[in-house]
């Protein structure tokens, strides 16, 4: 996700992203429209003209389009004055709104999920899920594609199966032990060659195919030792048995 432009007009503020999966582009928009208070005395006819002016260029982009946010406007009551010039706006412009559940601990409906109406995007109907504040998380699933997973091999060796007692024996059986080489470049090529063949007896080389992700943008250093310390602690656990574990 990369972010394109952020702004701020007289009645709402904006920020725009591109969102790229795999080979896949979406436009997305965030908006917070501020209430009328006495601190911000900005009606919502003042954020319908300056709305209209911004969504004008904003429609025409090439990519779906996905326009999120708090708008303040109740468009769950259908005879709300200012909802329905606000969807009236939304249809002439061919977008539409696919939030219809409250998202308010007042029971309206406020937090709107908008797309065009010809892009397919929405592949869930939204639903109100947590309430972190006076407002809830809205969820839906999109249309988009994950990016294809990418596959590599690996080798490693089972070190943990090795008879430590018989990988000494036969080391100092063999002819590095018994009768090494003077010439430093023989030396060399018998020590690699000993131990190799040594350690293939023991704990061959094993190949496996798996599958590599990218790193999520939460996961840091710190995190990833943590779940270190974590699994130390589920290990004595899994041992011991002990409830104080």
């Amino acid at each position: 996700m990369t972010k394109i432009t952020e702004g701020e007009k007289t009645s709402f503020e904006f920020a725009e992203y591109t969102v790229i999966s795999g080979s896949e582009k979406l436009r997305l928009i965030v908006v917070y429209r501020i209430p009328y208070s006495p601190a911000h005395p900005i009606g919502v006819s003042t954020f319908l003209g300056e709305f209209a002016d911004y969504l004008e260029s904003t429609v025409l982009t090439p990519e779906p389009l996905l326009i999120t946010g708090d708008i303040n406007i109740q468009v769950d009551v259908p005879d709300d004055p200012d909802a329905i010039k606000f969807l009236d706006l939304l249809d002439f412009l061919g977008l539409a709104q696919h939030v219809k559940t409250p998202t308010h601990r007042c029971g309206h409906t406020l937090d709107l999920i908008i797309t065009r109406e010809i892009n397919s995007l929405i592949g869930t109907t939204p639903i109100s899920d947590s309430y972190f504040s006076d407002h809830c998380t809205v969820l839906c699933d999109l249309t988009l594609r994950k990016p294809a997973l990418a596959m590599k091999q690996v080798s490693y060796r089972k070190l943990k199966i090795i008879d430590i007692s018989e990988f000494k024996s036969d080391l100092q059986e063999s002819s590095l032990c018994r009768d090494a080489p003077q010439d430093l470049n023989e030396l060399v090529a018998n020590y690699n060659s000993v131990c190799s063949g040594v350690m293939d007896k023991h704990a061959p080389l094993v190949k496996k195919t798996i599958v590599t992700q990218s790193r999520v943008p939460w996961f840091n250093d710190t995190i990833k030792a943590a779940k270190r310390e974590r699994r130390k602690y589920e290990r004595i656990w899994r041992t011991t048995g002990l409830e104080s574990d």
